[in-house]
């Protein structure tokens, strides 16, 4: 699901499954294209850290980490200050 988007080419999206949380940004504009994600698979642990259910999970994502430009940045953040690990990926064109 798309939780941000800019007149400046930022998309920012999370994915999530009972197994795996993804939040991917991109960044597209005429000179430049940039992506980062992040790949959490404790799902668990992500709702021990929110307090919440899974069924709930989403729902706790987009109002606490979405409608930002930084949101990519809010959720790592998150995820390194909860010791839950994370597969992160960033490359640019």
């Amino acid at each position: 699901m798309e939780v941000f988007r800019d007149d400046f080419g930022r998309r920012i999206w999370f994915y999530v499954n009972p197994t795996q949380i993804d939040i991917e940004l991109q960044d597209l504009n005429e000179d430049f294209e940039y992506e980062r994600s992040a790949k959490v698979t404790n799902v668990s642990a992500v709702c021990r850290a929110l307090n919440c259910q899974f069924s709930d999970l989403k729902e706790i994502l987009v109002k606490k980490f979405g409608g930002k430009v930084n949101s990519f940045d809010l959720f790592t953040e998150f995820l390194s200050e909860n010791n839950i690990n994370y597969d992160y990926y960033s490359g640019g064109r």
